[in-house]
């Protein structure tokens, strides 16, 4: 999805003229965007925003459109009310088109055509993901939606996915240049190796399973980003300001 794609209207807003309670409760949400050394105060509808997250998460630019003034951005971080998940303040970071930027990009395992499973999974294995995401660094047009890795790899118990199985598309490359490409993605495990170490930890099969969906992005009291727009961001609260 191109950047032009999403384009999110917003408002400007003077802090003191409109407290974020009210704001909220109104359906409209305050936050900020902070442009190469100018912070500037917006408020943006729930709904508009909830809809472009879900089109570009934290790793795809979109544009961001202030009383007809258009910038190019990224969400930068994200507040959510812990009760109700609804969005509480966003903040932007402006970007330039022709300048590199560090985004977090979800790693995704693919199978053979026909396949949905690895060859490992495929024998009765567990295959579990360490990572789900990278940092990346691209021009903004560059940045992907998500970094692809072949599960076909995974065959017997022991073997792994490593981040040099990934193969980068021209003009990305990782965020940190002395990254360890020997990171492990994923791992293929007998159950009863999974079992015993669950045992060990006190745990159940049914706690294990849960980590496993929790790993794997099924939604939690995170921002949910695996369902809602691309996997892999941590939780960040944004200090709501004035």
């Amino acid at each position: 999805m191109s950047h032009e794609d999403v384009i999110l209207a917003a408002k400007n807003r003077v802090p003191a003229d409109a407290k974020a309670k009210q704001l909220l409760k109104d359906g409209i949400v305050p936050g900020v965007i902070y442009d190469h050394g100018v912070t500037s105060h917006v408020s943006v509808n729930d709904f508009d925003l909830l809809k472009a997250f879900r089109a570009v998460g934290r790793s795809q630019p979109l544009e961001v459109e202030v009383d007809g003034k258009k910038h190019l951005a990224m969400i930068k971080q994200i507040e959510r009310n812990p009760t109700r998940q609804t969005f509480q303040h966003v903040a932007f970071q402006a970007i330039r088109r022709n300048e590199k930027v560090t985004a977090s990009v979800p790693i995704e395992i693919v199978y053979d055509e026909g396949n949905e499973s690895s060859p490992a999974e495929r024998a009765g294995l567990i295959v579990l993901k360490a990572i789900e995401s990278i940092e990346i660094k691209a021009l903004p047009r560059d940045l992907p939606e998500t970094l692809k890795v072949n599960g076909e790899k995974l065959v017997a118990s022991g073997d792994h996915l490593v981040l040099a199985d990934i193969t980068l598309p021209a003009g990305i490359e990782f965020a940190d240049f002395e990254i360890d490409t020997e990171l492990t993605i994923a791992s293929a495990y007998e159950p009863s190796a999974i079992a015993a170490a669950n045992d060990a930890a006190g745990g159940s099969e049914d706690a294990s399973a849960e980590g496993v969906d929790a790993e794997n992005g099924e939604d939690t009291a995170q921002d949910s980003q695996a369902g809602e727009d691309h996997p892999g961001g941590k939780k960040q609260k944004e200090p709501k300001g004035e």
